[in-house]
């Protein structure tokens, strides 16, 4: 648990550190960042040294933040490589990443399934079917009739790389 703690913690530095701009995708309305990459060419030997365990991106999200209608919705993210599986969920209060609540890690038999034929898992209000193999995730979110808005992100994972896809659905009846 700690382990899992810390490496989050890290991602979200990465996650923070990183530049990213905001587009708008006109077919479903959703909003994503794209990342701007760090050029793995401006690392030196004492970088690499410095982040023990470091990998380049293994997965190559075409979007890694999304903001879903209130009312049932979907979306299909691209991956540029096909290494990567499913890792699991983390599930937040707020948009600020250090109020998660809850989480689900994939059981293994699940991990596998990501990497050959493509899974489908039915959680909480939403639906992830990944597979590395097609180099896709599809997410369908249930409408939110709540007055709360959903956060959640899904993990993935490609060797010693994390990549996360940040969703963000509002609530029909906001309290505001």
């Amino acid at each position: 648990m700690k382990h899992t703690t810390l490496i989050l913690f890290f991602i979200f530095l990465l996650c923070i550190s990183s530049c990213s701009t905001i587009q708008t995708d006109s077919n479903n309305n959703n909003s994503y960042q794209e990342n701007n990459t760090q050029n793995d060419s401006t690392k030196t030997n004492e970088d690499e040294e410095i982040l023990d365990g470091y990998w380049s991106n293994q997965i190559g999200l075409s979007q890694d933040s999304i903001i879903f209608k209130a009312k049932e919705d979907s979306i299909t993210i691209n991956t540029k490589y096909s290494t990567w599986w499913l890792e699991g969920f983390n599930f937040y209060k707020t948009s600020d990443l250090s109020s998660k609540y809850d989480y689900y890690t994939c059981t293994l038999e699940e991990i596998e399934k990501s990497q050959t034929n493509g899974i489908e898992i039915k959680y909480k209000w939403f639906t992830v079917y990944c597979s590395s193999k097609d180099k896709i995730i599809k997410i369908k979110v249930d409408e939110n009739n709540t007055s709360q808005t959903k956060y959640w992100s899904i993990i993935l994972q490609g060797g010693d790389y994390f990549g996360h896809i940040y969703c963000k659905q509002i609530p029909i009846n906001p309290n505001n």
